[in-house]
């Protein structure tokens, strides 16, 4: 928190920790950063605890662990039957899901794919082009009020593209590449004047702590649910298979989604080896 300007909620938590933290901790417990810059931590008696006799709050880090306990860096030994790691995992630099050693259509895992990018970046948090039916929750940006609620209207919005491949017999879907760059430099772009993104503080919804904001998104809960409650099927890419040198060609007809088929004829002017299959690329966009 800041000391030049705290605002009135600053000086109302730095008095309620100050009645409850023993003093000789306050100096480690008072933040010099904004409120919000950090996740705040709710007390639930652990300041409290603070005060026994058999309990310390050490701010050295820990070098070593040896057969009795911990050693830090100022050289005391601290004798421990059982060591909790609690120390949680880079989110913002690897994402919330399984996105280790995902290669999408290029050979190129998204685990490398984002690094190139800066950090991890999804089509409203849902999809990346490239990486053809690979569909998250929680993903980049998304999170809005909390995990549960989002990953609720998040799966609710993966049903309707599952539903699209399954009834119009799709081969996959991916976002196109201007609405993904468009729609990242928009989050990025409201994420600016937030106090997660302040540079008094590192944190770990940005990529190395103070890198680019790839976890918490910019929308309340009700936005998110209005934007997920329709899909914009002109930002997305279709492929279909080609079956006997004909193409369907997949057109919206109306902003529920619904689609309709168009037969085209198309050539296969090329080979493959037996058992691929031969796909063709169609994005889906509204008829004028």
């Amino acid at each position: 928190m800041t000391e030049v300007h705290p605002t009135p909620r600053e000086i109302e938590l730095l008095s309620y920790l100050a009645s409850k933290a023993p003093t000789k901790y306050l100096p480690l417990l008072q933040p010099d950063y904004p409120f919000g810059c950090k996740r705040p931590a709710f007390n639930c008696g652990w300041l409290e605890s603070l005060h026994r006799d058999n309990v310390d709050l050490v701010r050295h880090p820990i070098v070593r662990v040896n057969e009795t306990g911990l050693v830090t860096e100022d050289g005391t030994h601290y004798p421990a039957d059982v060591i909790v790691f609690a120390t949680g995992s880079d989110v913002a630099r690897h994402g919330v899901g399984i996105n280790v050693n995902l290669k999408g259509e290029q050979g190129v895992t998204l685990e490398d794919h984002w690094k190139e990018l800066g950090g991890p970046q999804a089509y409203l948090g849902v999809s990346v082009p490239g990486f053809p039916n690979v569909f998250q929750v929680l993903g980049p940006n998304s999170i809005a009020s909390s995990w549960g609620y989002t990953l609720g209207v998040q799966s609710a919005f993966i049903a309707q593209l599952v539903k699209a491949l399954v009834e119009h017999d799709i081969a996959s879907l991916q976002p196109t590449n201007e609405a993904f760059k468009a729609a990242n430099s928009e989050t990025q772009a409201k994420l600016v004047a937030s106090a997660m993104n302040s540079s008094e503080c590192a944190n770990w919804w940005r990529v190395g702590g103070k890198g680019l904001v790839s976890v918490t998104g910019w929308r309340s809960g009700f936005e998110l649910a209005k934007v997920a409650a329709r899909i914009e099927w002109s930002h997305w890419t279709a492929k279909v298979k080609i079956q006997e040198g004909v193409a369907e060609k997949l057109v919206v007809v109306d902003v529920q989604g619904k689609v309709r088929r168009q037969r085209v004829k198309k050539t296969v002017a090329w080979s493959v080896p037996v058992g691929l299959a031969v796909f063709a690329g169609y994005t889906w966009a509204r008829p004028q």
